[in-house]
């Protein structure tokens, strides 16, 4: 029974079964402004921070990865179809729900960051700003990417609130996405007490922080963060890919920052490994051309999956403890591991002129899996090639693979390509649909304040 954060959302909601971590008052009896008075007050905030975020994982699931090469729904009807065919409409269910659930944990981390002042501790006090920092910065990091230009929502706002509701220009996004992980990386802590782990440290700021610069080709930028991640000695690789994953192993030394769940404790377990699996409803397979990339004796995609064929499907978050509601587990969602950062360093070694050691980099997580490492150094465009191939194999239905194609130029190609090869010879991807179309219940409720993407009116 995970002794974390999970316990705290508990706690802040007073719900039978958990183990105490604040004495707090039920929040929906209490008026803001009246409550968040205290430091232990505006900790309750900063532990509601990581309960809104477990909102936010299955529609970007859907989003990204659904919407990638790497896995598709096994029947193509309803909002997950349309995903899948790039026929969405701005009514499209998943698009609306991660918008509004992103949205709602930005404004958590908003009322923590307005009631910073009330925390007489001044350490904890830092460590506040930079956990609602460093999730604001992580939500609007995800729906500039989804969206193109959002609203940037950086204060507590009132139901008369207009111009901030205005979409904002991409670079102004990313400015503040940079300024709030620049104060995250320098006021979370290297690592957590056990009762706390799973809530984010300075690793996962430096490292959300160079995958920012490196959307932005920012690649000077990026390396220090890294080599900082790499040299601390927090994180390792496992011996074992499959390890990674167990659901007897959560929170091991590779994972960097990980949204938690928690089964048969009212409401903190999740559903979203059910609804991949073969009995769920969504039913993710995985690609038959991606089937075709993983080598002999590497071991990623059946730790990955379930079955054969086109009988396979995603099983990569299964939960085998489980003995209750099977959308009521306990496995946690990975957002940041260390692969990933190794992965990074090795595009950034390439793109920066050191191609050798970008090599040494990609064989260390290629070889974990049983793979037989590159023998030779490339050219810099076969590595860079080579490097977005084992991000696909390696970080495989983890949320990366659209966001990868995407900061590299390659989602149209790639996605065409994949069609292609699955004899979807008349499916193409349109430019405007890189970008997902704004929910119209947003600009109905805006009055037309926030603006649709081109292509969707």
């Amino acid at each position: 029974m995970k002794k974390t954060l999970l316990t705290a959302a508990c706690a802040l909601f007073l719900l039978s079964g958990c183990k105490d971590y604040l004495n707090i008052t039920p929040k929906s009896t209490l008026v803001e402004d009246s409550y968040y008075t205290n430091t232990g007050e505006v900790e309750t905030g900063v532990i509601n921070i990581y309960s809104a975020l477990q909102n936010v994982v299955p529609a970007e699931i859907v989003l990204s990865e659904l919407r990638s090469d790497n896995m598709a729904p096994n029947l193509l009807e309803g909002d997950w179809g349309t995903i899948e065919t790039f026929a969405e409409t701005p009514s499209n269910d998943f698009v609306g729900t991660f918008w509004r659930t992103a949205y709602a944990t930005i404004a958590q981390a908003n009322i923590v960051l307005k009631y910073l002042g009330n925390v007489t501790d001044a350490d904890k006090k830092a460590r506040f700003e930079g956990e609602a920092k460093f999730a604001r910065a992580l939500m609007h990091f995800d729906l500039v990417r989804l969206y193109g230009d959002v609203p940037l929502a950086t204060t507590t706002l009132t139901s008369t609130a207009t111009e901030e509701l205005r979409r904002r220009p991409t670079a102004e996004v990313y400015a503040s996405i940079i300024s709030d992980l620049q104060t995250a990386v320098a006021t979370l802590p290297t690592t957590w007490d056990a009762v706390n782990v799973g809530r984010a440290t300075k690793g996962a700021a430096q490292t959300l922080l160079a995958k920012v610069y490196l959307t932005q080709g920012n690649y000077a930028a990026a390396r220090p963060l890294l080599e900082s991640v790499i040299t601390a000695g927090t994180y390792q690789l496992l011996p074992s890919y499959a390890s990674v994953f167990a659901a007897s192993n959560e929170m091991n030394r590779e994972i960097i920052f990980a949204i938690r769940y928690k089964t048969a404790s009212n409401g903190e377990g999740q559903g979203f490994s059910y609804d991949l699996s073969k009995d769920g409803n969504l039913r993710g397979k995985p690609q038959v051309d991606l089937q075709g990339l993983y080598v002999a004796g590497d071991t990623r995609l059946t730790a990955s999956t379930t079955g054969t064929g086109s009988n396979m499907y995603v099983n990569k978050f299964a939960d085998a403890a489980n003995t209750g509601s099977r959308r009521d587990s306990g496995t946690d969602w990975i957002v940041l591991r260390y692969a990933d950062v190794l992965l990074m360093y090795a595009e950034v070694l390439n793109e920066l002129g050191d191609t050798p050691g970008a090599l040494t980099r990609l064989n260390t997580v290629r070889t974990r899996s049983g793979a037989p490492a590159y023998a030779t150094t490339p050219s810099k465009a076969t590595m860079q090639a080579n490097i977005e191939l084992e991000r696909r194999l390696e970080l495989v239905f983890e949320d990366h693979r659209w966001y990868d194609l995407l900061r590299t130029g390659r989602a149209q190609a790639a996605m065409n390509a994949h069609f292609q090869a699955i004899g979807r010879t008349t499916l193409t991807v349109p430019t405007y649909r890189l970008l997902y179309p704004i929910p119209q219940r947003e600009i109905d409720l805006s009055k037309g304040i926030i603006t649709q993407n081109q292509g969707y009116n």
